[in-house]
C-alpha cells in the first residue's frame, strides 16, 4: 500500500497470496493474485489450485454457477495434471446438482481414464456415473460403471448395498426378475439402511416371477416387524395383491387399515378407488359408491 511502485511489490503480493492459500483463505488469496500485473508461471500454478479450492467452497455453499466459473478458470491454468483431471471430476458434479446427467457422465468418465485407481475420485466417479447413466434410462452402461464400483471398493456399507440395489432395478427394468432378486438380496445381507429397500423391491418383484405366496408373506414381515420406512407401501400393496387374487374382503380391510394409517400417503386417493372396486364384489353396492365420492 506504502509503495506500490517498488521492484519487490510484484514479490510481496505473491508472498501474500502464498500466505492466504495456506491459511486456507483462497477467496483473500485469488484477490491477492488478480493484483499482480504479469504473473509469472508459479503464480498461475499457485492459481490453479487456489480457484480449484475455491470452486469447492463454492459447490459446498450451494452455488454452482460461480463454482463451475472457478473450475473453468482452474482449466485455464493446466500446471498440475492431478488438479487439471480433479477440476473435470467436480464439473461433473456441478452438472449432475443441474440434472444434466449426460454431460455429467462424460466428465466423470474422463476423470476415471485420467486418475489413478487409488485417487478416492476415481471411486466416485464410477459410482457418480453409474447413476448419472442410470437418471436417463442407459443400463447398459450404468450397470458397466456400478460394476466397476464394486470390483474396486472393498468396504460392506451403505455405498456397496446401494449399488447392489441400483443393478437389481437395472435387473428389473431389464426383466430380468430372478437376477434381480439376487442382487436385492445382496443389499439386504449387509444390514444397512438400504437394506429396507431391499425388501421391499424384492417382494414386489416375487409377484412378478408367479411366488404371489411368498410376496404377501414378505409384505406382511415388512408390516410386522414395522421398521422401514415402507411400511406404509407394504400395507398397500398388501391389499393390490389380495385385490389381484380376487380376496376382496381381505383387499378391503387391507385397504381401510391403509386409509385409516397413512391419510398422507400419495397412494391415498388409489386405495380409495381400489375400495370402490371392492365393494360390488361383496354386495355393497352404496359402500363401493362412498369411496368413489
Amino acid at each position: 500500500v506504502l509503495y506500490p511502485s517498488s521492484p519487490r511489490a510484484a514479490q510481496v503480493k505473491e508472498y501474500l497470496a502464498s500466505a492466504y492459500y495456506n491459511s486456507r483463505n483462497y477467496d483473500a488469496a485469488y484477490e491477492a493474485i488478480m493484483q499482480m500485473a504479469d504473473p509469472d508461471n508459479n503464480v498461475r500454478a499457485a492459481l490453479q489450485k487456489i480457484t480449484y479450492f475455491r470452486a469447492l467452497e463454492k459447490y459446498q455453499a450451494g452455488d454452482m454457477d460461480e463454482a463451475w466459473k472457478m473450475l473453468e478458470e482452474s482449466l485455464r491454468n493446466r500446471y498440475n495434471a492431478k488438479y487439471t483431471a480433479l477440476a473435470g471430476y467436480w464439473q461433473g458434479e456441478v452438472l449432475y446438482r443441474q440434472g444434466k446427467y449426460t454431460e455429467a457422465a462424460e466428465k466423470y468418465d474422463t476423470y476415471v481414464r485420467l486418475s489413478p485407481k487409488t485417487e478416492p475420485e476415481n471411486l466416485m466417479a464410477r459410482y457418480n456415473g453409474g447413476y448419472a447413466y442410470f437418471n436417463v434410462h442407459e443400463w447398459e452402461p450404468s450397470r458397466t460403471r456400478f460394476d466397476d464400483f464394486l470390483l474396486e471398493y472393498g468396504r460392506k456399507d451403505s455405498y456397496r448395498a446401494d449399488t447392489y440395489n441400483r443393478i437389481g432395478d437395472i435387473e428389473f427394468s431389464n426383466r430380468n426378475f430372478w437376477r434381480a432378486i439376487e442382487f436385492y438380496d445382496e443389499a439386504a445381507k449387509l444390514a444397512t439402511p438400504e437394506r429396507y429397500y431391499s425388501q421391499f423391491q424384492r417382494a414386489m418383484v416375487l409377484g412378478r416371477v408367479d411366488r404371489a405366496q411368498r410376496k404377501i408373506e414378505s409384505l406382511n414381515e415388512i408390516i410386522n416387524k414395522g421398521e422401514s420406512p415402507y411400511v406404509p407401501d407394504a400395507v398397500y400393496q398388501l391389499g393390490r395383491e389380495y385385490m389381484a387374487q380376487q380376496r376382496y374382503r381381505d383387499a378391503a380391510t387391507q385397504m381401510e387399515h391403509f386409509l385409516a394409517g397413512y391419510p398422507d400417503s400419495p397412494l391415498y386417493m388409489s386405495a380409495l378407488m381400489d375400495l370402490g372396486l371392492a365393494y360390488p364384489n361383496l354386495g355393497d353396492d352404496k359402500r363401493s359408491l362412498s369411496y368413489y365420492k
